[in-house]
């Protein structure tokens, strides 16, 4: 029977294992695929505040405009000009608390609205109606803005 030996003739190379180049580069490729999969994540979570902040904007507009066209088409709110509330007493909750218009509330959100009246000529079958352009801004490192325009119609006895 013969006999197998393991070692090798001088002057030839095993070909078993890889070598440390080989290894180094495989490391390098792998190092970036990870910091590709980092970056990824980074700006798929700054992409999801942003959208969060967006959508936050969106419902307190909204929440705004609808509480504005709840009031009486003579109420001191919707005067012709510009409203620019103070904290305490804009309808909304500014600090994120559960608490709308408590004393002395302050935070990042702040809210104002210009209103203009419109009168039609005399004799036309139009009414008067008044235009609330609603402004929310949230302050702060991504701050950001949201405007809605509604129009609010004076509706005149029913028959």
């Amino acid at each position: 029977m013969k006999k197998i030996s393991s070692q090798n003739k001088i002057g030839q190379s095993a070909t078993n294992g890889f070598t440390l180049i080989e290894v180094l580069i495989g490391i390098a490729i792998f190092s970036v695929g990870i910091l590709a999969v980092a970056l990824m994540q980074i700006r798929a979570t700054s992409s999801t505040t942003t959208a969060g902040n967006v959508s936050a904007n969106v419902a307190v507009t909204v929440d705004q405009v609808e509480k504005l066209m709840a009031f009486d088409y003579d109420n001191a709110n919707l005067d012709v000009g510009t409203v620019i509330p103070s904290q305490d007493s804009d309808l909304i909750d500014n600090d994120g608390d559960g608490e709308i218009d408590e004393t002395g509330e302050t935070g990042h959100i702040t809210a104002s609205w210009d209103v203009s009246e419109t009168v039609p000529k005399a004799g036309s079958d139009l009414y008067n109606y008044k235009t609330i352009t609603v402004r929310v801004n949230r302050n702060g490192p991504s701050g950001s803005f949201l405007t809605l325009q509604r129009s609010i119609p004076n509706i005149v006895g029913g028959s």
